[in-house]
């Protein structure tokens, strides 16, 4: 957390227990496949940000795998 403190060495509020609200179960996801495009609404709108993992040569994550090459 040291690398996150202010000058005076508070954390910022997106740290502070106290001020951040809970997430609901219902709110997280998580996917057991990968796509290279993902819809995230019912109104067609494309996700602009793409997050890569490294995976091993059976597409499971790998800290020592490697990206894939036809990313965008």
């Amino acid at each position: 957390m040291s690398d996150f403190k202010k000058d005076d060495g508070t954390l910022p509020d997106q740290f502070n227990v106290d001020k951040l609200r809970p997430i609901h179960p219902d709110a997280i996801a998580w996917w057991d496949e990968t796509h290279r495009d993902c819809v995230v609404s019912d109104m067609g709108g494309m996700f602009q940000k793409q997050h890569l993992f490294p995976r091993d040569e059976n597409g499971n994550y790998d800290e020592k795998g490697s990206y894939d090459d036809g990313a965008k």
